[in-house]
């Protein structure tokens, strides 16, 4: 509606080396052939995107649940605890999610023509799971305070690695 009378308009008054038209044809079969492998490999392109962004969000949790720890070995161990036990409730509920067929009903949107039950069931899952994880990460960075690392002062909280502790006494 209206992607073909933009490019008509464009087309009408194209200038190009190539004609008026020929540049739109190429482009758009370019553009085509490759939303067609991103269809095609959506899955698994998911799955490699997903997995990278995953341990980019996890990584600085982990470090935030230590620096509210302050260094205290049984808060850092029980916070550990904490994040990894949610973590497998949420696979846990993640797996239990999608063997309920009608979960698509939370999400009507989700079935369309070209999307069966399953498809619909499965999109349900990711976008519960998308609002669940922005819910709760924007409540945690609302509530929780964070110190803000400035490199003028020395962090009283950083702990030396013993492998350095040994070296300055042996100066």
């Amino acid at each position: 509606m209206l992607v073909q009378p933009t490019v008509g308009y464009y087309s009408d008054r194209c200038t190009s080396r190539f004609g008026r038209r020929r540049p739109f044809i190429a482009s758009g079969a370019v553009l085509v052939a490759v939303a067609g492998l991103l269809i095609g490999y959506a899955a698994d392109l998911g799955k490699l995107a997903g997995d990278k962004l995953d341990e980019a969000v996890k990584g600085p949790c982990r470090a935030f649940l230590a620096d509210l720890a302050a260094g205290d070995a049984r808060k850092t161990r029980t916070a550990n605890a904490f994040f990894s036990f949610f973590m497998a409730v949420g696979n846990v509920l993640g797996y239990a999610a999608g063997s309920y067929t009608n979960l698509h009903e939370m999400f009507p949107f989700t079935m369309t023509k070209a999307c069966d039950v399953y498809c619909a069931n499965l999109k349900s899952c990711f976008f519960l799971s998308i609002v669940l994880l922005l819910l709760l990460t924007v409540v945690s960075l609302c509530y929780v305070k964070d110190k803000q690392w400035s490199p003028e002062e020395k962090d009283s909280d950083v702990k030396i690695p013993f492998s350095e502790r040994s070296s300055e006494r042996s100066r």
